[in-house]
């Protein structure tokens, strides 16, 4: 776990292309979307399952929230975790991410801005 901090980046492009951008790239990278809102730009995926090989072994579940307002980029993710111990209980992670799920919010906001200008 590492510590994690939403992205919010202001740009130059339009909230429209940012839009178009992170719909490609998060429907690219196997991410189902389960709610697209063009009119308050706001796009949610399904819930992704992670494991962590350690001893308790923990899961992980996360969604991302991307948000093209006002010309800015922004990126939330939810987070709970669970042990093998309690499988079926979940609670919140607070403040920290698994570390794959930081790498790939990162590698989300990259993508995006990359296909935005494209399509400008």
């Amino acid at each position: 776990m590492v510590a994690y901090k939403p992205v919010s980046e202001k740009t130059k492009l339009s909230s429209d292309s940012l839009f178009q951008a992170a719909t490609t790239v998060l429907e690219q990278k196997g991410f189902f979307i389960t709610d697209r809102d063009p009119g308050t730009y706001i796009i949610k995926t399904r819930e992704k399952e992670v494991a962590v090989s350690s001893v308790p072994r923990l899961s992980y579940k996360y969604e991302y929230t991307v948000t093209t307002q006002n010309s800015t980029l922004s990126i939330t993710s939810t987070c709970t975790q669970n042990s093998e111990m309690k499988r079926t209980e979940f609670e919140d992670c607070g403040d920290e991410r698994p570390v794959k799920v930081v790498e790939e919010t990162d590698q989300l906001k990259a993508a995006i801005l990359t296909k935005a200008k494209e399509i400008k």
